[in-house]
């Protein structure tokens, strides 16, 4: 691979990536403000302002977005998608909000969380599982915090799984 194809292919998913993050920035921040009633105005604002670069970031790269395919009226289309992935997030939150059990395995998570370190006792695969504790607790950049940043982080992970299926 050539030096400018490895750039293009990093250009390529630096941009992909802040589609990724942007949808997921802006459900959390919904689901904040619709779900839980409450966020943390400093994270809020650095969220809105992290959404704002990456849909700039996009707008001034959008050849590499690959959506060549979704015809015209395509940013129509994309704000379409990223209102769907949030109220996908919303109706997940809203039906499962109370819910605790080993399917979603939130104790464990919320655990997790609470010490700030990746703890290994508990049960097989979820032992293991780093990413929504990393996110939901030391390193959160959310405008939530315990069991709330545990359930946005939990329903983006659903909402990728969903839109790239």
């Amino acid at each position: 691979m050539t030096r400018e194809e490895l750039r293009r292919v990093a250009l390529f998913a630096a941009v992909q990536t802040a589609l990724v993050a942007a949808i997921w920035l802006f459900a959390i921040v919904v689901y904040a403000l619709a779900v839980e009633g409450e966020a943390q105005p400093l994270w809020t604002v650095i969220d809105v302002a992290l959404i704002a670069g990456a849909v700039a970031f996009m707008h001034r790269r959008r050849d590499l977005l690959g959506f060549g395919s979704l015809g015209s009226h395509k940013a129509i289309k994309l704000v379409a998608i990223a209102l769907g992935s949030t109220a996908l997030v919303l109706a997940w939150h809203l039906v499962v909000r109370d819910w605790d059990m080993i399917s979603l395995d939130e104790t464990h998570y919320l655990r997790t969380v609470r010490a700030g370190k990746i703890l290994c006792d508990g049960r097989i695969p979820y032992n293991m599982r780093w990413f929504v504790p990393f996110f939901a607790g030391k390193w959160n950049f959310i405008p939530v915090d315990d069991i709330a940043a545990v359930k946005a982080a939990m329903g983006m992970i659903l909402c990728c799984l969903a839109l790239s299926a």
